[in-house]
């Protein structure tokens, strides 16, 4: 019989440990080896096969894993201590970061871990204030310091002043150049709808979404042009300001509030002639809408960050699996509320207009989706 030889294979021997690569990791109680999950994320359940990946969860706040790993759980970040203050803030993929409290704590040392050292006072003039790094130096004419010393009351009486004076003279520098600007670029304000309270609010919409050169014009534009696929008839153009949509904003209040076609207004102007397959008529959305714009077009039809972090974590480096789950987390958690209709509405708002066109003529082109215009007889 002819003997067999297998080369570069990963095997395990029976009875012997499996031979792990480096981006792999061996469950414990187990004898294969498994995928590492991505930086901020840890395993929630191992693999089932040689090689496989095990389902990763993101890190839940107050915690982090900073590189790919086969960790059950995430560090806990680092908490200052009273003597120090935090200089970066800690996140799922990067622990935070502390230093002496300036001007009142300094450290000696590259790594201050055990406590820091408080900052000498002078008795007379000083050369060099305290910083994290260095202690205070003093006038050596003024003579020895003095440990613990008040400062006089006049002293501390005209720094205090000194100090509101100069904030007093930068606010009216800044209120007289913001009102410079708004003066010189014409800006206006939009009144929101009413407020819970009944109380009615100036909002000025700062949108940095929309693509460049895409029309943004509701209802009939200038000089008679025909209107595009994605502009339905009817409504007043909302005041937009150039610049970028603030991530801390709730879109699940904005989404409802901003000037635009609703998900019934473009159902009256189309209808989808084939449901037999929704994946592929949502896969025009995944496969339209980039990157850059994804995560903000979900949180605007309100899928939640955490959704967002679990979908990242469970398809590393998988940019339209992640679309893909996203998007289907967000129809399994409205159900029969899903539908096309709201997505084009959504980008209507966000003034994604070109995504919204190519997606609408997309699907026309295949015939999934049809104009009633061309059907009514």
């Amino acid at each position: 019989m002819t003997p067999i030889f297998f080369f570069g294979s990963k095997v395990p021997l029976p009875g012997g440990e499996p031979e792990c690569g480096p981006d792999e990791y061996k469950p414990e109680d187990l004898s294969w080896c498994c995928k590492r999950c991505p930086a901020g994320c840890h395993v929630s359940a191992d693999c089932g096969v040689n090689h496989g990946v095990p389902k990763c969860s993101p890190c839940e706040p107050g915690s982090f894993l900073s590189h790919p790993n086969g960790e059950t759980s995430c560090w806990p970040c680092t908490q200052c201590r009273a003597d120090q203050e935090m200089v970066a803030t800690c996140t799922r993929t990067r622990d935070g970061q502390c230093q002496c409290a300036s001007g009142s704590f300094f450290c000696d040392s590259p790594s201050c871990v055990e406590n820091c050292f408080r900052c000498r006072r002078c008795p007379g003039a000083v050369l060099r204030p305290c910083n994290v790094t260095h202690d205070t130096v003093c006038d050596p004419e003024a003579g020895t310091e003095a440990p613990g010393k008040e400062l006089p009351k006049d002293v501390s009486i005209r720094g205090l002043v000194s100090f509101f004076i100069v904030l007093g003279i930068l606010l009216i520098i800044a209120v007289f150049f913001v009102m410079y600007r708004y003066k010189k670029k014409g800006l206006k304000t939009r009144i929101s709808g009413q407020l819970a309270g009944g109380v009615a609010s100036g909002v000025l919409w700062a949108m940095g979404q929309g693509e460049t050169g895409a029309a943004s014009a509701w209802g009939r534009p200038e000089g008679g042009r025909e209107l595009g696929a994605a502009e339905p008839r009817g409504r007043s153009p909302p005041v937009l300001l150039a610049g970028v949509w603030p991530h801390h904003w709730s879109f699940s209040f904005w989404k409802g509030r901003l000037d635009g076609p609703d998900s019934a207004e473009y159902e009256t102007e189309y209808f989808v002639a084939d449901t037999s397959n929704e994946d592929r008529i949502y896969y025009e959305f995944e496969n339209r809408i980039s990157d850059k714009h994804w995560k903000t077009f979900m949180r605007f039809i309100g899928l939640q960050d955490h959704d967002i972090d679990i979908c990242e974590c469970q398809n590393p480096g998988n940019l339209m699996e992640q679309h893909h789950q996203m998007l289907l987390r967000w129809r399994i958690q409205l159900g029969r509320e899903a539908s096309v209709f709201k997505l084009f509405a959504a980008l209507h708002k966000m003034q994604l207009h070109m995504y919204l066109e190519n997606t609408i003529n997309g699907l026309v082109a295949e015939g999934i989706l049809v104009r009633r215009s061309e059907t009514a007889d």
